[in-house]
């Protein structure tokens, strides 16, 4: 046989050979009834002896006499052995954990089994002996008594225990009957064999009944089990919730507050130097405030599964200037030097450029935030075709006992050194869930007292897939945005910043409306912007439906932009092509997002411009 074919045989014989999750479940639920019925035929035979020494006792009285003296004497020592063993045997079964049990069930039951089937032998044996010189009352007798024993056994073991303790005594009475019960034997030896009939069936009934019982006992066992997982989970949701909200709460409080007296300050700054100075603290404390609604927001929709990964060949270069135009001003603020080295040549990762912005964010915001003096080093490296970004910081370090439990949600590191008003902050948590869902490793080495450095493993460099034709430069000048957002507040800031960009912004709190100041000015839209929420009568998918169901516009790129975590519309918007960005939003992140989807639909669905005339001012 051909090495591939024989290969490809092996793999198919393997998948067969392997069980399925239905046979396992089945095959373990066999094991839990097993030793359940074990269980009970065990718990029936515990304190035999003062019984068993009263059947002893009956028996031999009816045995002595018509049985011979040798037969008395031997089946006394038998049913002692017997009697011996079965005690030994239960002693054994006792010391033995729930777990060996369950692990030897089957070893169990043919002990149970074959203890049984010798107790059946000697209560048979015992009729056996009695029968030659005894008249035909005691044989009755004989015949009534290993009858009832029969008839009593269903309810008191399980089928193959009753099978084995019925057989010899019936066997042996009709064996009996036959040979010296002179005339009726032959009746009563019919008779033996067809009670033993309706015998086996009521066995046979009772020990489904009892295997039924057993079963729903295991699947109650089982589901309150689930139950109590269930609700250990939901717990310890609800606590995260709350550490959630009170990190959040408190985390919000300080930047809030800041920014409340810096605007005060503003209104009452006299010179240009200084306001400027207010100012750029003002900018930092909403980039603070900010940053921890992202967080939030990344966080929750972490838990929820709901935040798309997009792997692709990311620039690091582009990644790392953005870090030092966010950190450097806050660094400066606390005397820290925030230094990024540059890259030697430009190194792109397999990676999600979002979640790799978040994390390496998080990581220096919180070399920042538990730093007290010295410097924040960022640095690529690349040795064994791998890609490793360090963070390292001269901060409060972390002590070796809090390592493993460092990027839980609550954790931060040296917290008991910092002052008492600085949150716990959930940066950590959200590094360990960003690397986790695109597949990269993060490490940690630290000595408490002198500093961190975080390690963030990308794997091997990867090669960008260039197309064959250069995409033209995008230019915003001109282009004409369709806005709408219900909130006079969002729609005044956003009209301002997109007239600083170049854009030509015509915006309402409604389409409608948009569409007739559109057409007032003869102006064709080549980007949708909206809010998700506009009130009760139209959502942000209305919106855009009305702008695209205009002659030629169909293909019109769109935008959504939304702060709802409660219902999230991202598979409705990957369905209608729609962009969905989560707010808050920063001016450079607004921007580069305006302009790649203007580009990537330009590429796509090239649409008709407006008149290179000087943009209207709306």
């Amino acid at each position: 046989m051909p090495t591939g074919t024989r290969n490809a045989w092996s793999s198919l014989t393997l998948e067969a050979d392997r069980p399925s999750a239905p046979v396992r479940e089945r095959g373990a639920m066999e094991l839990e009834l097993t030793y359940l019925e074990n269980d009970q035929a065990m718990a029936l035979s515990r304190g035999v002896v003062v019984p068993h020494l009263l059947v002893l006792v009956a028996f031999l009285w009816l045995m002595l006499p018509y049985a011979p003296p040798w037969a008395s004497v031997l089946w006394t020592l038998g049913f002692a052995l017997f009697l011996a063993v079965r005690v030994q045997m239960n002693a054994q079964y006792a010391r033995r954990s729930v777990a060996e049990r369950k692990a030897h069930a089957p070893h169990w039951r043919r002990v149970a089994v074959a203890n049984a089937f010798v107790f059946g032998s000697l209560l048979g044996t015992a009729a056996l002996f009695t029968f030659p010189d005894s008249p035909l009352e005691v044989r009755l007798l004989w015949t009534l008594i290993l009858t009832l024993v029969v008839a009593a056994a269903p309810r008191l073991v399980i089928f193959p225990q009753f099978v084995a303790l019925a057989s010899p005594p019936l066997a042996l009475l009709c064996v009996a009957w036959l040979n010296w019960g002179d005339e009726p034997g032959s009746t009563m030896a019919a008779a033996l064999v067809m009670l033993a009939v309706p015998f086996l069936l009521l066995a046979r009934h009772f020990a489904r009944d009892q295997r039924n019982t057993f079963e729903l006992h295991i699947r109650h066992e089982q589901l309150t089990a689930d139950l109590a997982r269930q609700n250990a989970a939901m717990e310890l949701m609800a606590r995260k919730k709350n550490l959630l909200l009170a990190t959040a709460s408190h985390d919000l409080r300080q930047p809030v507050h800041a920014l409340g007296l810096l605007m005060e300050a503003v209104k009452q700054s006299k010179d240009a130097k200084t306001l400027r100075r207010r100012h750029d603290l003002a900018t930092s404390n909403v980039a603070v405030i900010s940053d921890m609604l992202t967080n939030l927001l990344d966080f929750a929709r972490m838990e929820d599964d709901a935040l798309p990964v997009k792997m692709q060949p990311t620039s690091l270069q582009g990644i790392l200037d953005e870090v030092a135009r966010m950190y450097e001003p806050v660094a400066r603020q606390k005397a820290l030097r925030l230094r990024v080295h540059p890259l030697k040549s430009p190194v792109q990762a397999h990676s999600d450029p979002y979640l790799l912005r978040r994390l390496l964010f998080n990581l220096v915001s919180n070399a920042i935030k538990y730093t007290h003096n010295g410097d924040i080093d960022i640095q690529v490296e690349q040795a064994d075709q791998e890609i490793t970004v360090h963070v390292k910081d001269t901060g409060v370090g972390i002590a070796p006992d809090r390592l493993e439990a460092l990027f839980r949600d609550d954790a931060t590191g040296d917290t008991e050194s910092l002052p008492p008003d600085r949150g716990h902050g959930l940066g950590l948590g959200i590094v360990r869930r960003s690397a986790d869902l695109m597949g990269h490793r993060v490490s940690v080495r630290s000595r408490l007292g002198q500093g961190s450095c975080f390690s963030v493993h990308l794997g091997q460099e990867s090669v960008p897939i260039r197309a064959s034709g250069a995409s033209p430069p995008f230019s915003q000048q001109h282009q004409v945005v369709a806005l709408v957002d219900d909130d006079a507040a969002s729609l005044e800031g956003m009209v301002e910043m997109l007239r600083l960009w170049g854009y030509v912004p015509v915006a309402a709190a409604s389409a409608s409306q948009v569409q007739r100041m559109l057409n007032a000015l003869e102006l064709q839209p080549q980007l949708i912007v909206v809010d998700l929420h506009l009130g009760q009568e139209a959502d942000g998918f209305e919106a855009i439906s009305a702008f695209r169901n205009l002659p030629g516009a169909s293909q019109l790129p769109a935008i959504m932009i939304t702060g709802d975590l409660g219902h999230d519309p991202q598979r409705r918007c990957k369905a209608e092509r729609i962009r969905l960005e989560y707010k808050p939003l920063r001016p450079a992140r607004l921007r580069e997002m305006l302009g790649e989807t203007m580009l990537a639909s330009q590429a796509a669905h090239p649409l008709a411009t407006n008149s290179q005339r000087e943009p209207p001012v709306i």
